[in-house]
């Protein structure tokens, strides 16, 4: 996934990533919302990897 793509679909902001890169720092609710993301993303491809042959 790009990094436009993850900030987009994490938070709704394109730039999240070059801007934290670039010294940025997320508040609290921000890492809740990029956290919930993360996980709901990991779980998701998981169960499509296993119904997938």
């Amino acid at each position: 996934m790009s990094r436009t793509k993850f900030g987009r679909l994490s938070v709704g902001d394109p730039r999240l990533v070059s801007d934290l890169r670039n010294g940025r720092e997320p508040r609290a609710a921000m890492t809740k919302r990029i956290e919930g993301f993360m996980t709901g993303y990991l779980a998701a491809t998981a169960e499509n990897t296993i119904h997938v042959r």
